[in-house]
């Protein structure tokens, strides 16, 4: 079926629907990828946005078990550049089913090559996806005016303990508690194999809470960044840092950082893909998945106390760091090409020595 793509302030590109179909509207981020990313779809990051995915080649699959960063789709749009590579097994579980199931607007463009030229200098835009041609682009600019993300659908409502590792696992020697502002499920299962019991707390979770329940460490876990909302929370957890170990991953690293007092500034070119390569202090480069925009000033963080861990391979901005007088640590991207990333063995670790001192 004819869709239309209506960028603001960039223009209208044809094409057809892909899965469900039905409009949609949003802000549209554009993330590279050699291979489509299947955790985009339920990668709370991505809550209520359209993503347009430049990547060589999709696959025509529904997602694994392994791919799945929450408990459903969060996204309202899938804009594919590359070829999708067709299904050759009569199945219903194809990319096009999991997207018409879940009512999620998928398109891809008649041509790919002129819609990603002019997206070249832009990383995000207002867009809608509609069956009509004629709708004006100034009209939906001002029918997708901002709104405040909505915590509450996700993250956890409650308290609960998470269990969801789908292999064996370690015994649990180390007390976790995981506050949940968005969390990704990609984090939960590394640490469970890292032999973490996991107690996830919702975000509005009072840190006094959290301190009275004796845990050997906290996890601040984040999805989508909402700039209204960080203050507050930022304010939150000057009454956590120092008095027990904290790791702060995606947006829970941002958080930390406006935490101890460090601003938050916008990328020249924001870090959306699953090709990011960053590179830690032995000079060693690996590759990760990230979805954020901004990142802590450098100077401000060090006057804090912190020791920068990694760097942007490209940008040179802050992807990780330490704070070893508050035992806290941050780090930007929650999945990377290790099967556990590199901070979160040395987060555990320093658990384990503390735990074994006491």
């Amino acid at each position: 079926m004819r869709a239309y793509l209506s960028l603001d302030g960039i223009g209208t590109f044809p094409g057809r629907f892909l899965g469900w179909p039905g409009g949609c509207s949003g802000e549209a981020i554009r993330f590279r990828s050699p291979r489509f990313a299947p955790q985009i779809l339920t990668d709370p990051s991505f809550y209520r946005k359209i993503v347009i995915v430049e990547t060589d080649m999709a696959d025509d699959r529904w997602p694994m078990p392994e791919d799945c960063q929450s408990f459903m789709p969060h996204l309202s749009g899938l804009v594919i550049l590359g070829r999708i590579k067709p299904s050759y097994r009569e199945t219903h579980f194809t990319l096009r089913n999991y997207l018409e199931c879940n009512r999620i607007t998928g398109f891809v463009p008649d041509e790919s090559e002129r819609l990603k030229g002019a997206f070249n200098m832009v990383w995000h835009a207002q867009a809608a996806v509609e069956r009509e041609r004629q709708r004006s682009i100034t009209l939906v600019a001002r029918r997708i005016e901002r709104t405040d993300i909505d915590l509450k659908a996700i993250s956890s409502p409650q308290e609960y303990l998470w269990d969801l590792a789908g292999s064996d696992v370690p015994a649990e020697n180390i007390n976790l508690i995981v506050w949940d502002f968005g969390m990704n499920y990609s984090l939960m299962r590394a640490l469970k194999k890292l032999g973490c019991k996991l107690r996830v707390m919702p975000p509005d979770t009072e840190p006094e809470r959290i301190i009275a329940l004796h845990p050997d460490g906290v996890v601040i876990a984040g999805g989508p960044l909402d700039e209204k909302m960080m203050p507050a929370f930022a304010s939150r957890l000057e009454r956590i840092v120092g008095i027990r170990p904290l790791l702060g991953v995606g947006t829970g690293a941002l958080l930390l950082a406006r935490g101890v007092g460090a601003r938050l500034e916008p990328l020249d070119n924001p870090h959306y893909g699953s090709a990011i390569e960053v590179e830690n202090a032995g000079g060693q480069i690996f590759t990760t998945y990230q979805v954020h925009s901004v990142a802590p000033n450098r100077d401000e963080l060090q006057k804090a106390g912190a020791v920068i861990t990694h760097i942007n391979h490209v940008d040179g901005s802050v992807e990780a760091f330490a704070i070893p007088d508050y035992s806290t640590m941050g780090a930007m991207f929650p999945i990377s090409i290790e099967p556990v990333p590199e901070y979160l063995t040395q987060f555990v670790t320093t658990l384990k020595s503390r735990i074994h001192q006491n």
